[in-house]
């Protein structure tokens, strides 16, 4: 028999033909996407297409196979070991990360790929953003805005106000930075910020607050909370930055009728962020637990406010304002 003509066997699919490609660079990363489906090279787009190389590394290598069957229906599944992550929503629908090598792959059906939220949040985004917190970057549940470069970090449970907070002082003049997903760099302990600035997730009730924001069509992918999801450059007079050095952390209360700032210490502060950083393996902690270390060089306050015009008076108080 003729050796070329020997068949295969590939019950693993290792073969799998996936001739679509491109490079993006989230949060100024180097990321290798490869797949058969138009759609998955679409919502890549969505999510990292005006970004910039900023930090030249070997690029991770993302890998989206397509197949038929039915949709996920409810949120994956994430567990870990050491450096490998899974994300599972069934027997079609699962991805496997392994994080230090930089490599992740995933299976998903052409039906899940019909809601591009839900692949993109459960499993693009979430594959990518876990391997970069595990090589290069620590990840604080917290909102920013920046003034000539200047960082405040908004941190708080769910519910404190984090990104209309960010979004107000955006409206005021200021740079917005990201909503409740802010990164800081691991190296060289500059407090640097990189963040998500190019598009915003609110709550629907955001626009009873923003009337521009009135008419918007609030989507509830699997798993999460109604979301309006706003590209950023749609909205007038709003500036904004992938990057900025953090100078103040404040954590928010939204409690009561009064508005003031009360310094933290930084072990509380610590303690706080602490218990927010979701748990890698244990090098990759070790390096995310320095990075807030370094982070709390800066002032940290606990930002007691009633009124987001209140809030965002009593930062301006702090920090300054726009033009000024």
């Amino acid at each position: 028999m003729d050796p070329d003509q020997v068949l295969v066997n590939d019950p693993l699919r290792h073969s799998v033909d996936l001739p679509l490609r491109v490079t993006l660079y989230p949060l100024g990363f180097p990321a290798a996407i490869e797949t058969n489906s138009a759609l998955v090279l679409r919502a890549a787009r969505e999510s990292w297409g005006e970004w910039a190389e900023a930090f030249p590394r070997p690029p991770l290598r993302v890998r989206v196979a397509v197949q038929e069957g039915p949709a996920a229906v409810d949120p994956p599944a994430f567990r870990a070991q050491r450096q490998l992550l899974v994300i599972v929503a069934g027997a079609d629908n699962f991805a496997v990360c392994d994080l230090g090598a930089g490599f992740a792959f995933c299976w998903v059906t052409a039906a899940t790929l019909e809601d591009a939220g839900y692949f993109r949040f459960h499993f693009l985004e979430a594959m990518v953003y876990c391997t970069l917190a595990q090589l290069y970057v620590t990840p604080v549940h917290a909102a920013c805005a920046a003034l000539e470069n200047r960082g405040v970090l908004l941190c708080g449970a769910s519910g404190a106000g984090k990104t209309c907070l960010a979004y107000a002082l955006a409206r005021r003049g200021w740079q917005y930075v990201s909503d409740d997903g802010t990164n800081l760099l691991r190296d060289g302990g500059a407090r640097i910020v990189v963040g998500k600035p190019h598009h915003i997730r609110f709550r629907p009730s955001a626009a009873e607050l923003f009337p521009e924001l009135a008419g918007r069509l609030a989507t509830t992918p699997a798993g999460r909370k109604p979301t309006i999801e706003i590209h950023t450059g749609e909205i007038p007079g709003i500036a904004r930055s992938t990057t900025c050095r953090a100078e103040y952390l404040l954590f928010l209360d939204r409690a009561g009728e009064t508005t003031g700032l009360a310094p933290l210490s930084r072990e509380e502060a610590l303690a706080r962020l602490v218990a927010e950083l979701p748990l890698f393996e244990e090098s990759a902690y070790q390096q995310q637990i320095r990075t807030l270390h370094g982070l709390l060089e800066a002032p940290a306050f606990e930002l007691r406010y009633a009124t987001l015009e209140a809030g965002a008076r009593a930062i301006e108080d702090l920090v300054g304002r726009p033009g000024k």
